[in-house]
């Protein structure tokens, strides 16, 4: 609970619907858990509806004071049109969308297979701006609410290894950034959350954990304290939310460093990782 007392306007999720997409591990989950510490109403989405389903009993004796599961898939049109049409029904109306959902995957793009790029694509790229659509209008509507997007440090240069990846999640940032400042005064707050290195499904399944940066292992955070600052950041409608003060430090040092140094950087830390990995 202490984590939840430190959020500044975090009762302002009680009692409000606010779904949360990728919500069966990871920094999902762990959003999903403070929310409903919150005493918020959950709606948690996912593929895995038996993990939604132990989160959902976890969270309703937390202090959620509804849980809704829905089981979609996110990379199909359909599931996209079927989520939307779930949250259009609730009652009182949906006060925040979490889009969490995401996956990626490391190697030389000529190797990957197209059906995995494009799945890739779909979810991370075309079903977040669908949701984003969707929301931004019902939520202009009444005047209240929010956006929080989840992109990651990966944003902020070219991954060589993980090269669509890394692109989709730039484009989240600066699809993030404007959408911010088009609802800026309409009462709509839209935020753009940028985890590093974060103890989760994503960095495992990639072989990544001990991975060197600058010679020095990166350390990973907990996944709670990434959800709690970007849930932080979204309260304060902050357009962009680098999570931890080393993630922030190594950004800066990315902005000023030439491309080619990025580059072969970059290329050093995944070439010999070649794995799919999930959000």
């Amino acid at each position: 609970m202490g984590l939840v007392i430190n959020i500044r306007g975090m009762q302002e999720f009680r009692g409000q619907w606010v779904a949360i997409t990728g919500a069966s591990s990871g920094i999902g989950e762990k959003m999903a858990e403070i929310l409903a510490e919150a005493g918020a109403k959950l709606v948690l989405v996912a593929r895995r509806g038996d993990r939604l389903r132990k989160i959902a009993d976890r969270c309703l004796s937390t202090g959620a004071s509804e849980v809704q599961v829905i089981e979609a898939d996110l990379a199909s049109a359909s599931g996209v049109e079927k989520l939307i049409g779930e949250l259009s029904a609730l009652s009182g109306g949906l006060y925040g969308l979490v889009n969490n959902a995401g996956f990626g995957a490391t190697g030389n793009l000529d190797q990957e297979s197209w059906p995995l790029l494009d799945s890739m694509l779909e979810l991370n790229v075309r079903s977040l701006v669908r949701l984003s659509h969707w929301a931004a209008g019902a939520l202009r509507a009444q005047g209240r609410g929010g956006i929080l997007n989840v992109a990651s440090t990966a944003a902020f240069q070219p991954l060589p290894g993980m090269a669509l990846y890394g692109s989709t999640k730039a484009f989240v940032s600066t699809f993030s950034a404007a959408l911010h400042q088009e609802l800026k005064y309409s009462g709509v707050k839209v935020s753009c959350l940028h985890p590093g290195k974060t103890e989760t499904e994503f960095f495992d399944a990639a072989g990544m954990s001990g991975k060197k940066l600058f010679f020095f292992r990166i350390p990973g955070m907990s996944a709670r304290e990434v959800a709690r600052i970007g849930l932080q950041g979204w309260v304060a409608n902050r357009p962009q939310v680098v999570a931890g003060g080393l993630n922030r430090f190594i950004v800066f040092l990315t902005r000023l460093a030439p491309l080619s140094f990025q580059l072969a950087l970059a290329h050093s830390l995944f070439r010999e990782t070649e794995s799919r990995i999930s959000e």
